[in-house]
């Protein structure tokens, strides 16, 4: 039945403090995003100077008749790093009054058809982490950096309540202290708050923050069933709660489902101050809230393997144990049936109060996309006990909704698993490698939330993803539309270009989701006949600049290649050295693999690193660029058809890493590849591949060899790709 066929009951309207507005509820849900971190940086920066300029709009003469409160915050991963940078940066600004709203910062980015312009931010930390700090290498320090690999052990944040740790001589393949160091950069020293600065009018009174993480040791919670049988079952999906009272002005919205849960989560205090007057964030001395803040902000995006596991200094009343006040944490978005109690699954016999601390990594290895946290803290009460309503849906109903940002809500294309395919994925070797895969895919699986996502007609949950059009006119999306989507999402990491365009374009996202997609009936009772049927209408808005498609050219690659190298020998030497075998083994593996395997190893990540941004734009090389506009591989095809054609056999040369190849091989590479990274109507000849790679090698862009052959005829041409510095230096150890 449409909307226009019945009249639906008015909606239950939170009023402001005031009791003059209705008022617009906002959960925000921040998926994970890696690298891409930057787009969402991008996309709550202009959010929240557009719900700043609503309400600042709202009651005046021709703005809207309603306000709007972001109620609840959940991330995980890099956006749940991105919530904790949202809060720092919100506390740093101190206050809707504060100057930065309306003069806010500047910078500049390279725009289309050439040159630079202005564009302006607000969240200083949350632009300062994303955009200007994250990055493998740059100026003698980041994530590729082996500060962490000297004799003493890391400096990390989360180890001030532990001993020293000489034992363990690798924690991760990438810097982590490097992270600690950035978030002491942007957060450390923002002082406290006092009685004079006043909240923001578009967070509530009562905020709350829930950030995921996944825990190594779990807790086993109990289940009871009516004959008194206890049945257990651990938890590693767990979620550490804060809730700041005083960052907001606006409505204290209630959140029933956190009241039953009697869940006050971690009462964060912006008036704390260490002995300096700044909000101890960082302090090494304090092991307070707000130092848990901080390590659940870092410890949610532990990405497994490449970023150090997090020492979580917890409470059990943290994760969910009832004491005499209550919980401060462990609250479970799950529906209780007919009013019945709600249940303790916490252990018994542990105390609130007792120590319960975890090791944890990224929360995205088991719910990537948190959206029912924000979900079910903006749910209104039912009318049976322990009962909640489901969000209003409709265009002339909702009053509330949760808005999702995921960078990469990309599915993987459901392929038809061939005989030869289910041959190689039955072996022994490939069920261990892919067997994490899937119980990570699976632990990610929310029917319910996609069906409900998937209706245009639901206005209670809406999503902000990537959506990029090329200068030909072609529609990108997710992944494909950022370039920090590419590598996998670690790309951005390379150069600061990337992070940058991808900040831009979640702010052009926003602004286009606000005008067109987060928008109601203009007869919703919230909505109170105001002038448009926006539910954030912020009115004038900076400008923002048309970002250039970013690119990184050698001058730029090459030094981060170079660190990368000096890297992976210090962990390979310290991964051998933790091999359980006698001294002499190890050493004899230390001393043999540099001359051995470094240098292909080296060449083998370069190629996989350099052929995807080749094929995504990414790269910058001229000599390369002439040899491939001015290649004839086709002998047939327009320009656009043989640029194409040059870029595919550059791109099979470079995946080939240090080994020769023949132009007869790199065609039947591109044989196999052409329905994955490389789409060819029609494969080039091997000898007009011959001819193109002598081209290259006339540039230095390739190395050409003769192999000689016990047969006819008696020797080959063979190429290789000379990738710069590095790989050419590793090829001489």
């Amino acid at each position: 039945m449409s909307e226009s066929a019945t009249t639906p009951p008015a909606p239950e309207i939170q009023p402001d403090p005031e009791g003059a507005m209705p008022v617009f509820v906002i959960g925000l849900a921040m998926a994970g995003a890696i690298s891409a971190g930057a787009y969402t940086a991008g996309v709550v920066d202009y959010l929240f100077r557009a719900m700043r300029a609503h309400n600042r709009r709202a009651g005046q003469p021709g703005g809207p008749k309603h306000r709007v409160a972001v109620k609840a915050m959940s991330g995980t991963s890099a956006g749940g790093t991105t919530a904790g940078l949202i809060v720092a940066s919100l506390l740093e600004a101190r206050g809707e009054d504060a100057a930065v709203w309306d003069a806010p910062r500047r910078d500049e980015v390279a725009v289309d058809g050439g040159g630079t312009a202005e564009f302006t931010y607000v969240l200083g930390p949350v632009y300062e982490v994303w955009v200007r700090q994250l990055s493998f290498y740059a100026d003698g320090d980041g994530l590729l950096s082996d500060s962490d690999l000297g004799k003493a052990p890391p400096v990390l944040l989360d180890r001030s309540p532990l001993q020293p740790e000489p034992d363990l001589p690798l924690l991760s393949l990438l810097n982590g202290s490097y992270l600690d160091k950035v978030a002491s950069g942007a957060i450390g020293g923002i002082a406290a708050w006092t009685e004079t600065v006043e909240g923001y009018s578009f967070v509530s009174g009562q905020f709350d923050l829930f950030l995921t993480t996944t825990a190594m040791n779990g807790v086993s919670n109990q289940i009871q069933f009516g004959d008194g049988v206890k049945f257990n079952m651990t938890q590693h999906g767990l979620v550490r709660h804060f809730r700041i009272p005083k960052l907001g002005s606006g409505a204290p919205l209630p959140s029933p489902w956190l009241e039953d849960w009697e869940d006050a989560g971690m009462t964060l205090d912006p008036a704390v101050a260490a002995a300096d007057g700044s909000i101890p964030f960082t302090a090494p001395d304090y092991l307070g809230d707000w130092k848990k803040f901080t390590v659940a902000s870092i410890a949610t995006g532990a990405f497994p393997f490449a970023l150090p596991a997090r020492y979580i200094n917890a409470l059990a009343a943290e994760l969910g144990a009832r004491g005499p006040g209550g919980r401060q944490g462990g609250a479970l978005p799950i529906d209780i049936a007919d009013g019945h109690g709600i249940p303790d699954i916490f252990p018994d016999g542990i105390p609130a109060a007792s120590p319960a601390p975890y090791i944890a990594v990224d929360g995205g290895t088991i719910n990537n996309e948190p959206f029912e946290y924000a979900r079910f803290a903006i749910r209104k009460r039912g009318s049976a006990p322990n009962t909640l309503l489901d969000n209003p849906r409709t265009s002339l109903t909702a009053d509330r909704a949760v808005v999702m940002i995921d960078p990469f809500p990309d599915m993987e294309p459901y392929t038809p698993l061939t005989p030869a395919a289910a041959t190689r994925l039955s072996g022994l070797l490939s069920i261990g490698s892919k067997l994490l895969s899937v119980v990570i895919s699976q632990a990610r699986f929310k029917p319910t939330e996609l069906m409900l996502a998937s209706d245009t007609d639901i206005r209670s949950r809406f999503i902000i993803s990537p959506v990029r059009r090329t200068a030909e006119g072609a529609v990108l999306t997710g992944g494909n539309a950022m370039a920090c989507g590419s590598l996998n999402g670690f790309g951005g990491f390379l150069d600061e270009s990337f992070r940058k365009h991808d900040f831009l374009l979640g702010q052009l996202n926003c602004r286009k989701f606000l005008e067109d997609h987060l928008v109601l009936d203009p007869a919703n009772p919230v909505l109170d006949g105001g002038p448009s049927g926006r539910v954030i209408d912020p009115g004038a808005m900076p400008e923002i600049p048309q970002p250039a498609w970013p690119a990184a050219g050698d001058d730029a690659l090459t030094p981060v290649f170079s660190q990368g190298q000096a890297r992976l020998t210090k962990v390979v030497d310290r991964l051998i050295g933790l091999l359980p075998f006698n001294g002499t083994v190890r050493r004899i593996g230390q001393a043999l693999w540099i001359p051995l395997f470094r240098g292909g190893l080296m060449d083998t990540l370069q190629g996989t690193v350099m052929s995807e941004l080749l094929l995504r734009g990414l790269y910058l090389n001229s000599a390369l660029e002439r040899q491939m506009a001015k290649a004839r591989l086709l002998e047939t095809g327009d320009a656009a058809a043989q640029l194409e054609a040059a870029r595919a056999v550059t791109v099979a040369l470079m995946l080939r890493g240090s080994k020769y190849a023949s132009p007869e091989a790199l065609h039947d590479d591109m044989a196999k590849s052409r329905d994955k990274d490389t789409v060819l109507p029609t494969l080039p000849a091997p000898d007009r591949i011959a001819g193109f790679l002598d081209a290259l090698a006339g540039d230095g862009l390739a190395e050409r060899r003769w192999k000689v052959l016990a047969s006819w005829p008696p020797a080959r041409r063979e190429y290789r790709y000379a990738f710069p510095a590095t790989g050419s230096s590793a090829r001489g150890s």
